[in-house]
C-alpha cells in the first residue's frame, strides 16, 4: 500500500529524434499483399448485405430455439 500511488518516472527513448522503429518501411510484398486483399474483401454494399443475412438467420435460429 506504500506504493500504491506510485507511478515510475518516464524513460528517455534512446531513438528520440530519430525514425520511430514502430514504423516499418513498406516492402513490394505489403503492396502486394494489400492489393490482393482490395480485390478479395467485399464493397460496403455487400458487407451491409452479409451483415442483414447473418441478423436475419441469428433470428431465425434463435426463434426455433426457443
Amino acid at each position: 500500500l506504500m506504493f500504491q500511488h506510485f507511478t515510475p518516472p518516464t524513460q528517455q527513448r534512446p531513438w528520440f529524434g530519430m525514425m520511430d522503429p514502430g514504423r516499418r518501411v513498406e516492402t513490394s510484398e505489403d503492396r502486394h499483399v494489400m492489393a490482393k486483399h482490395k480485390q478479395i474483401y467485399p464493397d460496403e454494399m455487400q458487407t451491409n448485405a452479409i451483415e442483414k443475412l447473418v441478423s436475419m438467420i441469428k433470428e431465425a435460429l434463435k426463434g426455433v430455439s426457443d
